[in-house]
C-alpha cells in the first residue's frame, strides 16, 4: 500500500512544469470515465454529530487495470 499525503505530492509534482502533462492526464481519465471504462461506487459518509464531524471514503478503479484507489476525507466543524 502507498500513501500520498500533500508534502509528498508536492515533492514530485512542479506544477510550472508538469501543468500540460497533468492536464492531459486528467483529459483521459475523464474520456475513459465516461466511456465506461472505470468502475466508481458510490461515496460512502459517516456522521459524527457527537464531534461535529463527518468522513467520506471515495474509491474506484479502471477496468483494465491492476491499481485501485481509496480517497478518505474528515472534517471537523468547529462552526457548528
Amino acid at each position: 500500500m502507498k500513501i500520498f499525503d500533500i508534502k509528498k505530492i508536492q515533492q514530485v509534482i512542479n506544477q510550472e512544469q508538469d501543468l500540460e502533462e497533468i492536464i492531459e492526464t486528467q483529459k483521459q481519465a475523464f474520456i475513459d470515465f465516461t466511456s465506461g471504462l472505470f468502475e466508481v461506487p458510490l461515496p460512502m459518509q459517516l456522521s459524527f454529530p457527537n464531534q461535529q464531524g463527518d468522513c467520506h471514503v471515495k474509491a474506484g478503479f479502471k477496468k483494465q487495470g491492476n491499481i485501485f484507489v481509496i480517497k478518505v476525507a474528515n472534517c471537523q466543524a468547529d462552526y457548528y
